[in-house]
């Protein structure tokens, strides 16, 4: 791509952004092209918050929301790596407090009859989201970061499972979190801290964390959602995070937790179109990366391809997250697309959910961008309203 082409196609890609802030359907949104070398294209408008008319940046801090989760497989599959587990380890061998877990054979009314798994649930189980566990614990429905992970898993051995594990796909923020705590006892490090020293300072993300700093609570772009008219726009809260960020006693959450900027989520997508390998690093084997980029879910749920971490396509793997932002790694073109944006569960106004399409169109061409077309319920797991 020559330097004219980058010049027009971030320009029609700003002019499309600017018309959809223009109509209030978002403040702002940032767009990226990432291949093996780093960022190959960027395109930006809007504003982080309409009030002050502060623009989006590189460094703008967004909520990825569930974007965490391929953090979390990522940073897992390094201890798959260094043999400190296996994919097929029993959960129980790790933490005893899940080893004797119920299923439900039968739900009728308010009748529930519990039983004894027939399948042992794994590791495998666990990252490609067919272990069968709850969305999240009761103890966390009201604020994600509100317990410690500990506290998260002691309160899922009293929940049952909804399904024999590995006969099905269910997402839930329990399996990352249940995964969390295993690598938690695995290095001897509390979570956060793992990913840090792992994960994070390995691809040189300096603004991905759990708990945003006072410089980065001043970057981080405001939450906006639909109005009741859908015709405007209106502040609102984190997805599902009712606390302020800087609250004391939050704690990291898998599945969930995290918050990044443009510019570390590129380094981030980098390493996934480099298979696993950046800037000459290795952050995870190519074997790892095959695993990640593959399904993992059975063949009798075709509806709901995961790998592990991300939804799974021929073309792709992606992640979208509640705050609006999406990830995708071209497996077949080498190049990564990252989308970012503010709105609470994605609720959009006046259509504005229709820019990231338009914009990838143009960096991806349309043929492509039709073959991996995927709703937002596929790409944050959660269903809009």
């Amino acid at each position: 791509m020559t330097r004219n082409m980058k010049a027009a196609e971030t320009a029609r890609c700003e002019k499309i952004i600017a018309a959809y802030a223009k109509r209030h359907c978002f403040s702002g949104a940032c767009a990226m092209l990432v291949g093996k070398d780093g960022i190959v294209l960027s395109a930006y408008g809007g504003t982080a918050d309409l009030d002050t008319g502060r623009p989006i940046t590189p460094d703008t801090m967004f909520q990825l929301a569930s974007i965490t989760k391929p953090f979390t497989a990522v940073a897992f599959m390094q201890l798959v790596d260094r043999g400190k587990v296996g994919l097929d380890d029993p959960v129980g061998d790790h933490l005893p407090d899940l080893k004797d877990l119920k299923v439900i054979r039968k739900q009728s009314g308010g009748e529930i009859v519990l039983g004894k798994p027939r399948t042992v649930l794994t590791i495998r189980h666990l990252l490609s989201n067919s272990g069968g566990m709850v969305f999240l614990p009761s103890v966390q429905k009201y604020d994600l970061s509100e317990v410690p992970l500990r506290t998260a898993v002691l309160a899922l051995a009293d929940q049952p499972l909804i399904h024999e594990p590995g006969s099905e796909y269910n997402y839930a923020n329990s399996h990352f979190n249940v995964l969390a705590h295993i690598i938690e006892k695995v290095s001897g490090k509390p979570f956060h801290e793992y990913m840090r020293k792992k994960l994070f300072g390995p691809l040189g993300l300096k603004d991905t964390t759990f708990f945003p700093d006072r410089d980065q609570l001043r970057r981080m772009a405001v939450m906006y959602c639909s109005d009741e008219k859908g015709t405007g726009l209106v502040r609102s809260k984190f997805a599902l995070l009712e606390r302020p960020l800087d609250a004391p006693g939050r704690y990291a959450e898998a599945g969930a937790g995290l918050f990044s900027t443009p510019q570390d989520m590129a380094r981030f997508a980098e390493m996934l179109v480099g298979q696993g390998n950046f800037r000459g690093k290795e952050i995870i084997s190519p074997e790892s990366f095959r695993q990640l980029s593959s399904v993992q879910t059975p063949k009798t749920d075709e509806e709901h391809p995961y790998g592990f971490g991300f939804h799974v396509r021929p073309n792709c793997i992606f992640h979208g997250g509640a705050g609006g932002s999406d990830l995708k790694i071209y497996k077949d073109r080498s190049f990564a697309f990252l989308w970012f944006t503010q709105q609470y569960f994605c609720r959009y106004a006046n259509g504005g959910e229709k820019a990231e399409e338009e914009v990838e169109k143009v960096l991806l061409g349309s043929g492509i961008c039709a073959e991996s077309s995927v709703n937002r319920t596929d790409r944050t797991g959660v269903i809009r309203k």
